[in-house]
C-alpha cells in the first residue's frame, strides 16, 4: 500500500467512525500524493483513487455544511473521471469511480435543494454502463424522488411502488422516501383546499409508512443501515403524525 493509501485510509477510517472534521487533513494528504504519482496525461490506478479522495473529502465537507467546498471537490472529482473516460471508455474501475462521484454530488445537491442539477447527475450515473448493478436500480428511485420535488408526483410514487417488487429491504426504504416527499410537497401546498391537502397527505404519509414497515419486516438489508429512517428529512417532517405510528413503534 503506497503512503498515499495510507492517508486515504486513515481518512476513510475517521470519517465512517464519525470523526468527520479529523478525516479531512489525511484526504488533502492522499489527494497530493496520488496527484504527485499520476504521471502526466496517462489513465493511472493513481488517477482513480485521486478522484475518490476527492469525492469522499467531498461527502466529508457537506457533513460539515461546507456545502461550497463540496461541490468544488467533487466538480474537481467529476471533472477528472469524465476527462479519463474520453481514454478508457471501457474501464470498469473508472466507470464505478465515476458513478459514486455522480451520486455523491446529487446528494449534496438534494440537500442543497438544487434537485435539476441533482436529476442531472443520477441521470447520468444510471446511464453509465455498469450492467446489473443494485446501486444503478437504488438511484433510479432517488431520481424518481427528485423528479416528486420537480413536481411529478403521482406518475413518480407509482413507478417508485412498482421498482421495489421483488427486491431487498433497501429498495423499500428508498421507495418509502419518494412517497414521503409526495407527503411532504402536500404539506407545502397552499395552493389546494384544506381538506384536499390533508387527504393527498394522509395517503402519501400512509403509503411510506407501509414501505418502512415492509422494509423492516423483510430485513434484507444489503447497503443501507436501517438507523437512518428517523434522520431522512422527508420522515422527520412526517414523523410525529398518526400514519407513522407503527413506524414510530419499531423505532422506540
Amino acid at each position: 500500500v503506497s503512503k498515499a493509501g495510507i492517508y486515504n485510509n486513515l481518512a476513510y477510517l475517521y470519517h465512517h467512525t464519525d470523526q468527520i472534521e479529523a478525516s479531512l487533513e489525511p484526504y488533502e494528504a492522499a489527494v497530493k500524493l496520488y496527484d504527485e504519482l499520476a504521471e502526466g496525461e496517462q489513465v493511472r490506478q493513481e488517477y482513480y483513487y485521486q478522484a475518490s479522495s476527492l469525492t469522499n473529502m467531498g461527502s466529508a465537507l457537506g457533513q460539515l455544511g461546507r456545502t461550497d467546498e463540496a461541490l468544488e471537490h467533487f466538480a474537481s472529482s467529476v471533472g477528472m473521471l469524465e476527462a479519463a473516460m474520453e481514454k478508457r471508455p471501457d474501464n470498469r474501475m473508472l466507470l464505478q469511480y465515476l458513478f459514486e462521484s455522480y451520486v455523491r454530488r446529487s446528494e449534496m445537491l438534494d440537500k442543497s435543494r438544487e434537485y435539476n442539477k441533482a436529476k442531472s447527475d443520477l441521470e447520468k450515473a444510471i446511464a453509465l454502463p455498469l450492467g446489473k448493478n443494485p446501486f444503478v436500480d437504488l438511484s433510479r428511485l432517488r431520481l424518481l424522488a427528485m423528479n416528486v420535488s420537480l413536481g411529478s408526483i403521482q406518475p413518480s410514487v407509482e413507478k417508485a411502488v412498482e421498482l421495489v417488487q421483488g427486491k431487498s429491504s433497501d429498495f423499500y426504504l428508498e421507495a418509502a422516501i419518494v412517497a414521503a416527499r409526495a407527503a411532504a410537497h402536500f404539506l407545502d401546498d397552499e395552493t389546494q383546499p384544506a381538506e384536499e391537502r390533508e387527504e393527498s397527505v394522509k395517503r402519501y404519509a400512509t403509503l411510506a409508512a407501509s414501505l418502512i414497515v415492509e422494509a423492516m419486516e423483510k430485513n434484507e438489508f444489503m447497503h443501507i443501515n436501517p438507523s437512518i429512517v428517523p434522520t431522512r428529512s422527508s420522515n422527520k417532517r412526517l414523523w410525529d403524525r398518526a400514519e407513522y405510528a407503527a413506524v414510530r413503534q419499531l423505532f422506540k
